[in-house]
This record gives structure tokens, C-alpha cells and sequence, in this order.
């Protein structure tokens, strides 16, 4: 057997895969503003692993960031805008005491709390959809509603994440695109569940 068919070699060339998408990623993020169409990317060629399309990381990487920039980037807008509603309410609730009833604080937590499990949704629905920037919000609101146990499942991943490189900040380096691996392939999982439910309906 030669040495580039071993597993030894296979498992080599996964884990530097991962660490150069790694790279692109970061060095895509630099900019600031390019950070939605830097993940979309990611995810992007995250999917294509799972899909087993053979293509080099660099020119998948590059394809995908093309490709989806500028619905990226409306992505990014409608979510900072939607970012700054609640910093804004979080502002008129919790620090100036202008609305300081239970009843806004409830409605502050429901709001952020149904923001946050949309979030978790945007990229896998952006990268294996194509759709309007709109529909990819209220496809990834759908989902994260309707698969509750999901969402939990990747919140508790993608919090894991968060704690891990708050910890040990190196693995910046390495452990992102593994998360969007794992995100998407969770993802993959209730995105076909889904498409098979359509299939039996039309065949009915």
C-alpha cells in the first residue's frame, strides 16, 4: 500500500484540511464586514465535505465566498439590525429603567432568546437553500421552532465552543471550522428529515 492510500495519510490530510479552511476563515474575517460572507463560505465548504465533492479547499473556499457575498452581506445587515433593536430595548429595560415592568423584561428575554436559536440556523439554511435573504430568516425561525430538541442540541454545541476558546483562545486556529462540521452535519440531518416528509406528502 503507498503511503498517500494509508489512513495514517487520510487522517493527515483531514485534520490539515480543517486547519487551512481554518486559516481562510480567519484571514477572510480581518476585514470585519466580510465575517457573514467569511462563514457562509465555511459552511459552505462544510457541506461540500458532507457531500462528498472532491474540490481543494482553497478553491472551494474562494467559490463559495463569490458566490454567496452579496446575500451574505444583506444576511449581515437585516441581522445587526436586528442586533441593535435589542441592544436598544436591552438599554430601555435594564439601564434606564424607563421600562422597568416584568411584562418587558419577559417579552426582551422571548425576543432574544427566539434571535438567538434563528442565528444558530442562518448559515446551514444560507449554504443548502437557494432562496431569498428573507426566506432564509423565516426558514431558519421555522426550524428553529419546530425542531426544539435540535435547537437545543446546537446551542449546547455551539456554547461549547464558545467556553472552549474562551479557555484555550490558540484553538481559534483550528476549532471553528470544526463547529460549523458539526453544525451543519446536525443541520443536515433535520434538513433531509424534512425533504423526505415533502416527498411522502407529494407521492400521497
Amino acid at each position: 500500500m503507498k503511503f498517500y492510500q494509508s489512513d495514517f495519510y487520510k487522517i493527515m490530510e483531514t485534520i490539515s484540511n480543517f486547519f487551512i479552511l481554518n486559516i481562510l476563515w480567519l484571514l477572510s474575517c480581518i476585514p470585519i464586514i466580510t465575517i457573514f460572507p467569511a462563514t457562509s463560505a465555511l459552511f459552505s465548504v462544510a457541506r461540500q465535505w458532507q457531500l462528498k465533492k472532491e474540490r481543494s479547499v482553497y478553491s472551494a473556499y474562494l467559490h463559495a465566498f463569490r458566490k454567496n457575498f452579496l446575500q451574505s452581506l444583506g444576511a449581515c445587515l437585516i441581522w445587526f439590525l436586528i442586533l441593535l433593536i435589542l441592544a436598544a430595548d436591552y438599554y430601555l429595560v435594564f439601564r434606564s429603567g424607563i421600562m422597568d415592568a416584568f411584562v418587558f423584561k419577559t417579552i426582551f428575554f422571548l425576543f432574544s432568546t427566539i434571535f438567538t436559536m434563528t442565528s444558530l440556523y442562518l448559515f446551514p439554511v444560507l449554504v443548502h437553500y437557494k432562496t431569498s435573504t428573507i426566506s432564509i430568516f423565516k426558514n431558519s425561525l421555522l426550524l428553529a421552532v419546530s425542531q426544539l430538541h435540535m435547537t437545543i442540541l446546537l446551542f449546547l454545541l455551539a456554547g461549547l465552543a464558545g467556553t472552549v476558546l474562551y479557555l484555550f483562545p490558540f484553538l481559534l486556529l483550528a476549532l471553528p471550522s470544526c463547529t460549523a462540521y458539526a453544525i451543519y452535519y446536525l443541520c443536515r440531518r433535520v434538513f433531509q428529515k424534512i425533504e423526505r416528509y415533502q416527498q411522502q406528502e407529494t407521492a400521497l
